[in-house]
């Protein structure tokens, strides 16, 4: 008699972005835009994440300034990402409170 035991997992590759490095790259993306669509706040997953949160906010800043070709509804969305990104690089950071718009204002 032979039995076998089936396993199912899956494992999703973003291959866009598929390349080696530091799982808190990958993580600071992932939590920006979860937040954007209800997730958590990405400060209460990852608090030490400042250097990584300043560094997205850049990225979204210059995409919502820069991006050329999109519809306006994308670029708002990177306007949303700049502000969730900048406020956990603050809060992480420890620096003054930030007194724009609130990412859903925008």
């Amino acid at each position: 008699l032979i039995t076998s035991s089936c396993r199912h997992s899956m494992v999703l590759v973003d291959w866009s972005q598929a390349r080696r490095g530091s799982p808190q790259h990958d993580l600071s993306y992932v939590l920006s835009t979860l937040h954007l669509e209800g997730g958590p706040d990405p400060y209460t997953i990852m608090p030490d994440g400042g250097d990584w949160a300043a560094y997205r906010s850049g990225q979204f800043a210059l995409r919502a300034m820069h991006e050329t070709g999109v519809p306006d509804w994308l670029k708002k969305v990177f306007q949303r990402l700049t502000v969730i990104t900048m406020t956990w690089a603050v809060q992480s950071l420890e620096l003054p409170t930030w007194q724009g718009k609130n990412w859903r204002e925008i």
